[in-house]
């Protein structure tokens, strides 16, 4: 499956959803050009597109094998296709349970987020405060976007 990262609360329950049911999701950057992200989701073998609010858009999928995979982010792209990460959910726990204690993330706690959904960086704000039963605000990267 595959979700636009538009940052939300709701894509945010969404993932939340897709890992507890185990359910592999590529999260691709919303900027992203539909050429390249009809590439990346070939490369994934996405069946689904979810998009919040709306019912999962099906696709041919090769099949890509991602056993014990939890989460797809992909790199910047800066330098041409975005590259693929998987991230298995064995190593987001143990990313989650050091960064909780080396950053001392646990209940009570707020972390800011301003990062996208689809950077690595929310594996520490996003994940692992929530894994850890934090609190999460999140920020529009866009500066426009609060007047």
């Amino acid at each position: 499956m595959a979700l636009p990262a538009v940052k939300s609360p709701r894509t945010i329950a969404v993932i939340l959803a897709c890992l507890l049911a185990r359910r592999p999701l590529l999260l691709p950057s919303p900027d992203l050009g539909t050429d390249v992200v009809e590439r990346l989701y070939e490369q994934a073998g996405v069946g689904h597109v979810l998009a919040p609010g709306r019912p999962p858009a099906a696709r041919r999928s090769p099949g890509a094998d991602l056993t014990g995979t939890a989460l797809l982010l992909t790199t910047s792209g800066s330098t041409g296709l975005p590259k693929i990460v998987p991230l298995s959910g064995a190593a987001l726990d143990r990313f989650a349970a050091w960064a909780g204690d080396a950053f001392g993330i646990g209940p009570g706690t707020t972390v800011l987020n301003y990062a996208p959904l689809n950077f690595d960086v929310c594996l520490l704000d996003v994940w692992t405060t929530l894994a850890r039963g934090g609190r999460v605000v999140l920020v529009d990267a866009d500066p426009l976007a609060v007047f």
